[in-house]
């Protein structure tokens, strides 16, 4: 089952859980690439910045979470493996996030780390939310998760030094995040009720008027229109 689904230029890498990566350069015919041994890659990215391939490694034995780079622009020749020290999560589900701004590493779980430079001794911020289920690093950064004290949504102006909460947020839970040229747009939970919210500036949310209670993710824009997708249903 995919789990991150990922491309730059020509590349596409999907991360399915397992010890390898499928990679391809036309969309159509897949090969395999392993980034390390280990029991799983949940998570990969491209960062500009180095150049390189990132991926997110879980090994159960160890209990460890690794990231693991790529020699060149190209997902292949994996080296430098790095244990994420503290551990951003204490479970093994691959249930995490992992995002890059710039030459900054998150990664979301239990908790929410950045890793400069891919460096080993991460950081952890302050937040408001726990199990991180959406990050977006547009400007600002906004975060979301499990709620605490009613607050899943928080925004973040200085590269994700500091978390602020957001306004109107789910009260339960946040699923969901995306952001386009027109502003942010959310799914969660507000005790048992799926809704969907909208965000001209990441802080301040307002409902959207789609049916409540529906199952609503994901979440797509297209370049000119919001897709909310629910069941067989588009929005």
């Amino acid at each position: 089952v995919p789990r991150d689904f990922q491309w730059q230029g020509n590349t596409f890498v999907i991360a399915d859980g397992t010890s390898d990566l499928l990679t391809s350069s036309n969309s159509i015919t897949f090969s395999l690439t392993t980034p390390i041994v280990d029991d799983g890659v949940y998570q990969c990215i491209y960062s500009s910045n180095l150049s390189k391939w990132v991926a997110l490694a879980s090994n159960s034995t160890t209990f460890s979470v690794s990231l693991v780079d790529s020699g060149d622009s190209n997902p292949s020749g994996w080296t430098n493996i790095r244990i994420l020290s503290p551990r951003p999560d204490t479970r093994n589900d691959g249930g995490w996030v992992l995002r890059t701004n710039g030459t900054r590493f998150f990664v979301g779980g239990d908790v929410l780390r950045y890793y400069d430079l891919l460096g080993s001794n991460g950081v952890q911020p302050g937040i408001n939310i726990s199990n991180v289920k959406a990050l977006v690093l547009t400007q600002p950064l906004v975060m979301g998760g499990d709620a605490v004290s009613n607050v899943s949504i928080q925004y973040s102006t200085n590269n994700g030094d500091s978390w602020t909460n957001a306004i109107n947020s789910f009260t339960t839970r946040t699923t969901e995040i995306v952001s386009s040229s027109v502003g942010w747009l959310a799914t969660g939970l507000n005790g048992v009720v799926s809704s969907v919210k909208y965000s001209s500036n990441g802080i301040t949310w307002i409902n959207v008027g789609l049916p409540s209670g529906t199952a609503f993710g994901p979440i797509q824009f297209d370049g000119r229109s919001w897709c909310v997708f629910a069941g067989t249903t588009v929005y």
